[in-house]
């Protein structure tokens, strides 16, 4: 495929609700079964979206949830 594609390796040890909660926007759907499943979504969303870096994790709202291929 020509799509370009990333990734990123997480450390889930680093990923704590204090954290999510720093970076949480009020419109966030709050289904995700995990931290670091929120934190990663948080994430790839800023580095899709975010051209110019200099918005914040917290500007970003995650809407809907759905973890059907979560671990596959």
């Amino acid at each position: 495929s020509r799509t370009p594609l990333g990734f990123d390796l997480e450390d889930s040890r680093r990923v704590h609700l204090k954290l999510n909660a720093r970076v949480r926007h009020p419109k966030d759907a709050t289904l995700a079964s995990s931290s670091v499943g929120f934190w990663s979504a948080k994430e790839s969303a800023f580095k899709a979206f975010s051209l110019d870096q200099s918005s914040t994790l917290s500007q970003i709202a995650i809407s809907s949830w759905d973890e059907t291929s979560e671990g596959h």
